[in-house]
């Protein structure tokens, strides 16, 4: 699954999730990009951000991606959080609106 999200300035897009996510950019087209991260993938498409979508990131290390954003100063919509289902999760909102949530299984 691959995830598409509105941007309005593609490169400040690109650089939010390679130096937060540490994706790598695949390709880059006039209208938008494609990045991945191991077997996540990231499509980012230039336009007007009417509707921001969302997108659940699996990762290892959910503390330490936190903490770098936080960091960072970028917007946290909903702070660390254990579920009973055994995941550890926040809510990242992206310069561009887009929610993406990151987590951890921590059984």
């Amino acid at each position: 699954m691959r995830p598409t999200f509105r941007v309005a300035n593609l490169e400040e897009a690109i650089s939010f999730y390679v130096d937060l996510f540490g994706f790598r950019v695949d390709v880059v087209l006039q209208a938008g990009a494609l990045l991945r991260a191991g077997s996540a993938e990231l499509e980012l498409v230039l336009g007007q951000v009417s509707d921001p979508a969302h997108a659940y990131l699996y990762v290892s290390g959910v503390d330490e991606l936190h903490d770098r954003a936080v960091a960072a100063g970028h917007r946290i919509a909903s702070e660390l959080t254990n579920r009973p289902w055994g995941l550890r999760d926040f809510v990242l909102v992206d310069p561009f609106g887009n929610r993406v949530s990151v987590g951890e299984w921590i059984s």
